[in-house]
C-alpha cells in the first residue's frame, strides 16, 4: 500500500508540474501583423526569440524591411527559439 501511495504521489506531482509548465508557456496566436525587433542589437551574437512577433521581426531584419534597422544576414550569429510559437495559421 505504501508503494502504491508513493507511485500515486509521484505521478500526481509530475502531472502538476507538466500542467504548470504548459500553462505558463502558452503564447497567444500571432495576429499576422505585429513585428517586434526590440530584442535585436548589432553587438550580440546570440538571440533567443520567444514570440511570433519576434520571429516576424527576424524576417523583417533579414529581408531589409525593418524600420530603422539595416538588413542583417545574421552570419556568425545564433538564433534560438525559446518557446512554442503559435503563428495563428500564418506562414
Amino acid at each position: 500500500m505504501k508503494k502504491l501511495t508513493a507511485y500515486l504521489l509521484v505521478l500526481t506531482t509530475l502531472l502538476m508540474l507538466t500542467f504548470t509548465y504548459n500553462v505558463g508557456t502558452t503564447a497567444a496566436a500571432w495576429d499576422g501583423m505585429t513585428i517586434d525587433t526590440s530584442w535585436y542589437n548589432t553587438t550580440d551574437t546570440e538571440f533567443t526569440l520567444t514570440t511570433a512577433a519576434q520571429l516576424a521581426g527576424l524576417a523583417a531584419i533579414v529581408n531589409g524591411k525593418a524600420t530603422g534597422i539595416a538588413a542583417d544576414d545574421f552570419d556568425g550569429k545564433t538564433i534560438k527559439l525559446g518557446a512554442d510559437v503559435d503563428l495563428g495559421g500564418y506562414d
